[in-house]
């Protein structure tokens, strides 16, 4: 649901274009693949694999937290952060 009403939002907010939302999205899978390839590693190594379950169920936690406040900002550079 998140992704279908994510274009109309950024359009209405901040009027992206297709260059400005393909950045955006762009930037979100950079992101996305720089915590998953370095940075989730360290973390489960850290807090070891007997708390695993834990340290997902914070990670979509932060992530829903993340979501509603990008989707209700006001704010390019809060939405970006």
């Amino acid at each position: 649901i998140f992704n279908t009403i994510w274009p109309a939002s950024l359009k209405t907010r901040f009027h992206f274009g297709p260059s400005e939302h393909a950045m955006f999205m762009s930037f979100i899978g950079v992101v996305y693949a720089f915590s998953q390839g370095f940075v989730a590693k360290r973390v489960i190594q850290f807090c070891g694999s007997e708390r695993k379950v834990y340290v997902i169920m914070s990670c979509c936690a932060i992530l829903g937290a993340g979501r509603y406040v990008a989707y209700y900002t006001l704010s390019i550079h809060i939405m970006y952060s």
